[in-house]
């Protein structure tokens, strides 16, 4: 405990500008720790008692993790109000679990750096109950942030956790009873959903306005001044002395872009020479005293806890004993690094180990990732690796799209394989839909992959067997079905569910008419697949934002999942399909497929990707539309926007029309066609259905459905049965006809009219029975009016719309 003791105090001597003491010592009972003194910089802290906490309760700054973890049998908290009143900024990440009835404080808690993340987490709450968590000042979470499975946790709903986190995703899941959560104070920001924001009643959520002039947003603002542009996460004044938390490093108080000369930096801060670089030790007594090897390296000026970056080595240093990064010969240090045989692979934390930098994996490779990753972190770390002595397997990794994240791999040895006696094993990875891009390796000059042994793959459902043969080829092992299937590679379990095709389907240009809410596709019969194999057609089709390309390997999950139409294959001689897309939104840019469903998954058809933007449409209508009386001889008229502009409003026409009656006796359709008098029988009926009708047409309607029609269409009745007398050649109603989208004869004015008034309805010439006084349909006076001069109008005669040219 002495030794302990005096190696703190020689540091502190040695450290002449007094910072403190980076080590927390776990010393005996009523032994002081340096931080029983006031704020200190501590290292990774895990807190599981009383102890610990007394410990830990000081620290300004963690450089590294923030553990508290007070559910399992060991834990003894005599005190469960928890404060960290100090502390501004963890380096890595903080998790709070299993606490049952606890307060968690953390008043000046700024920022969590995220830089070697759990389970690519920066901030982890899970399994709380009754338990408070109070960060108002929290202002900056980076890679992630997870809270799940917490009961009465109130800061689950009663904060933005999305206007925090700065990269990475907010995970907000399976937190129940929060019935009991306090209202917050008025004065609180709101998040986009209008909700009030804040910790308790009265301490709202921090959330930085500022000025547009900021140059740094992440920098704050006090007020309508700017921070400094080295500050993070706000500020007390905007000098550089006055940051709640450094972007870059901390000196005398002071935040900088670079350290002082003759000091070098460590953690966001700046220590006094090179040779204290070398001589930062781990934390006490977690290992025994005389092993005590220094963690630091030293690299570029700076002093890193991290391994040494690619291309340079402390074993290619002239003096392997100061830990100094070297640049290796030829910037190829061929480093070996231990394998992962009894630990997989499961997050972009675990891959760190690897840091880039290994070349040859000295045994085996387990991958297992059972949680969201972003596969481009995982290259970061793993591309170097080209070399596996032992066996390679992929497993249960669902976030996985192929295996580009070992891009330079090229040679599995198989000198250790896996208790099947395997070298590959590619096993349940569902949304697994490609291996290596071969193409782009071959540019790299990587030519195959060698493997010695025998290959395994099951259940990936979307790796089409075609990938399967193809690193077959590469690897020089056998390529035939037949051949992988003695290995025990079942043709069936995999590429079930995926794009698997050995054929392009051809639409031509001309096979593309595009409408506004419609697009009619026109395309040729495959050649090479047998026509009584083809099951259905499959049209699949998703918005694609201009600018953004999109991949049929897109997994089906994503924010713009695919929409399919199917459609049943016909078994006769015409060589060509035509298939409508309805119920598009105008103006919208689409990305459109069509591939086949067939017999054997392995075989079948798919169109290149083609990007269709459909034309624009009838705006919604104008909403709240308020018309005010201003003297007698004027109106003032105030509306918002279209909730749907369905493409670019450029101006708005407002007409005035003197009335010469009231509305409620006046026949617009007798007005039009005076033969419809004689089927008028009941017109308190009329007037009856028209008052339910207006007074169903609400805001809620035109939101939902687009347009003023299709607001209405579920009020309209549909006749099918009437046949057409009384000179049919008068009016021309638009009915229902299942067919309709998928026929072959149509025309371009039938399609517009779809496209006019929705899914399913096409013009049929009838009349309309005496004894039918409401008439079901809508009129057209003309078959050929044109749809751009239609107006819509409430009427008198019986039907509920009228459209007049």
């Amino acid at each position: 405990m002495q030794q302990e003791q005096d190696l703190c105090v020689a540091l502190l001597k040695r450290w002449a500008l007094g910072l403190a003491c980076v080590i927390i010592l776990r010393l005996g009972d009523g032994a002081p720790s340096e931080c029983d003194h006031g704020p200190c910089i501590c290292q990774g802290v895990d807190i599981y008692n009383d102890r610990d906490y007394l410990e830990a309760r000081n620290c300004s700054v963690v450089e590294g993790r923030l553990v508290i973890f007070p559910s399992i049998k060991l834990t003894s908290f005599s005190n469960k109000d928890l404060e960290f009143p100090f502390l501004e900024d963890i380096h890595d990440y903080l998790t709070l679990y299993g606490a049952h009835d606890f307060k968690f404080r953390f008043p000046k808690l700024v920022i969590i750096r995220g830089k070697r993340p759990k389970h690519n987490y920066a901030l982890l709450i899970s399994k709380l109950v009754n338990t408070q968590v109070f960060m108002p000042s929290l202002q900056i979470v980076r890679v992630g942030i997870g809270i799940h499975d917490n009961r009465n946790l109130c800061p689950a709903k009663m904060i933005d956790w999305n206007a925090i986190v700065s990269s990475g995703e907010t995970w907000v899941y399976k937190n129940t009873e929060l019935s009991s959560c306090p209202t917050c104070n008025s004065s609180c920001p709101r998040d986009p959903e209008g909700n009030l924001l804040c910790w308790d009643g009265s301490t709202c959520q921090k959330i930085l306005q500022c000025p547009g002039n900021c140059p740094e947003t992440a920098a704050g603002c006090i007020g309508k001044e700017c921070c400094d542009p080295e500050c993070i996460g706000g500020c007390v004044n905007n000098s550089t002395r006055g940051c709640l938390a450094c972007k870059n490093y901390r000196h005398n108080g002071d935040c900088l872009k670079s350290c002082p000369d003759g000091l070098v930096p460590y953690n966001h801060r700046c220590i006094v020479t090179r040779e204290e670089c070398l001589d930062v030790r781990p934390t006490l007594p977690r290992i025994a005293q005389d092993e005590l090897i220094p963690l630091t390296k030293f690299f570029d000026h700076s002093c890193t806890r991290d391994v040494c970056p690619v291309g340079y080595d402390t074993r290619c240093s002239p003096d392997k004993s100061n830990r100094t990064c070297q640049p290796c010969p030829g910037g190829r240090c061929n480093t070996i690094c231990p394998g992962s045989n009894e630990d997989a692979v499961y997050s972009v934390e675990s891959a760190m180990k690897f840091g880039g930098r290994c070349v040859i994996i000295d045994g085996s490779l387990k991958i297992h990732i059972r949680y969201d990753v972003v596969v481009e972190a995982m290259m970061e770390h793993m591309k170097s690796i080209e070399v596996i002595t032992g066996f390679l397997k992929i497993y249960g990794s669902f976030p996985l799209t192929s295996l580009d994240f070992l891009p330079n791999l090229k040679e599995i040895r198989g000198l250790e394989r896996d208790r099947f006696n395997r070298t590959l094993w590619i096993q349940d990875n569902r949304n697994l839909m490609r291996l290596w891009d071969w193409e782009d390796r071959a540019k790299r000059n990587i030519t195959g992959i060698k493997i010695n042994g025998t290959i395994f793959f099951h259940d990936n459902h979307r790796l089409c067997f075609s990938e399967i043969r193809k690193l077959a080829e590469q690897a020089n092992l056998p390529s035939e079905v037949n051949d992988l299937q003695v290995m025990g590679i079942p043709m069936y379990s995999n590429g079930d569910l995926g794009n698997c095709y050995d054929e392009e389907l051809i639409i031509s240009p001309e096979g593309i008419k595009v409408f506004s809410k419609v697009i009619k596709l026109t395309w040729f019969r495959p050649q090479q697949s047998p026509k009584e194999d083809i099951l259905s057609y499959v049209i699949s089709y998703r918005e694609a934002p201009p600018g953004q390309n999109t991949s049929m390997d897109d997994i089906p999950c994503a924010e713009r999942s695919w929409k399919y139409v199917d459609i049943e294959a016909d078994q006769g001689m015409n060589a060509n399909i035509t298939q409508l897309i309805t119920q598009l939104r105008p103006a919208t840019r689409y990305a459109v497929y069509i591939s086949t469903l067939m017999l054997n998954p392995s075989k079948g058809a798919v169109s290149k990707m083609h990007y269709i933007t459909t034309l624009p449409g009838i705006p919604s209508p104008p909403r709240q539309v308020k018309v005010l009386p201003n003297g007698t001889h004027a109106l003032n008229v105030a509306w918002k926007s279209p909730l749907h502009e369905n493409g670019v409003v450029t101006s708005y026409k407002i007409e005035v029309i003197k009335i010469q009656q009231s509305l409620s006796r006046r026949r617009v359709c007798d007005e039009m066609s005076p033969k419809n008098q004689e089927f008028i029988k009941d017109r308190e009926a009329i007037i009856k259905t028209q008052k339910n009708i207006i007074t169903d047409w609400n805001e809620k309607d035109a939101v939902e459905d687009y347009d003023i029609q299709s607001a209405l269409k579920d009020h309209i009745g549909i006749l099918e049965d009437h046949k057409c007398r009384d000179e049919p050649d008068q009016c021309t109603s638009i009915c229902s006809n299942p067919d309709i989208s998928s026929s072959s004869s149509l025309d371009d004015q039938r399609i517009q009219l779809l496209d006019q008034f929705g899914t399913g309805y096409v013009p049929t010439p009838f009349a309309i029975s005496p004894s039918q006084p409401i008439l079901c349909c809508p009129l057209f006076p003309s078959p050929n009016a044109p749809l751009s001069q239609l107006l819509v109008q409430t009427s008198g005669c019986g039907a509920e719309l009228c459209y007049t040219a």
